[in-house]
Parts: structure tokens; sequence; C-alpha cells
């Protein structure tokens, strides 16, 4: 056995992150939400979760451009798996929200979708 400072840190992050669900203390947990979920369906209080989300299982990309206030300046929807915001398009929208925006609370959102 290897002891713990010679392995890689990708290695020990990678045996944590697969071993995760395999944890005990992770079981409790996971029952509780999945009779928390069945227990509102049977109930009538949810609905069930549907068998072809829009985007796959795993949904679609989405890119925030963030001001240094904090706000949401660009938005950007994506519609494919790779779908995100070309270098100098990222730039070009950053350029405009500083130049472009007084920072009033009631300033329009930049939206690329």
């Amino acid at each position: 056995m290897t002891p713990a400072s010679a392995r890689s840190p990708s290695t020990v992050s990678d045996q944590r992150i697969s071993t995760g669900a395999v944890s005990p203390r992770a079981w409790g947990p996971m029952v509780r939400a999945v009779a928390a979920g069945t227990w509102g369906l049977l109930r009538g209080r949810d609905t069930p979760p549907v068998l072809r989300p829009h985007g796959g299982r795993l949904g679609l990309p989405a890119g925030f451009l963030i001001g240094g206030d904090g706000r949401i300046v660009a938005v950007k929807y994506g519609t494919h798996l790779d779908d995100q915001w070309p270098v100098d398009a990222l730039l070009a929208l950053a350029a405009a929200a500083t130049a472009g925006r007084s920072g009033a609370p009631g300033d329009p959102v930049l939206r690329e979708v």
C-alpha cells in the first residue's frame, strides 16, 4: 500500500468522488429523500419527474456574465452541450456592459440567446 503522501492529489480526489454514494453516511439522507418524494407522489402533492426532460438528463448549459456589483449583466442559454460564448463575443459584451450601463436597478439585462 502506498502512503497517502506519495499518492497524487487527483487519485485521492477521484477515489473520494467514486465512493461517495456507497458511504454509509450517505444512505440515511438518500433513503429519506426517496421516501419523502414517494410519499409526496402518493398523496398527490408532487408530480412525477418527466421521463425525457428538455435538453437531456443533464440539461443544457447556460452562461452568465456577472458585473462588478454582483448583478447579472448578460445571459446565454445553450442549445447543445458545447454551446458557449466565443471569447470575442464575451469580451464585447463585457465592454458594452461597463461602458453602456449606468448601474441603476431598472437597467435591462443584456441577453444573447
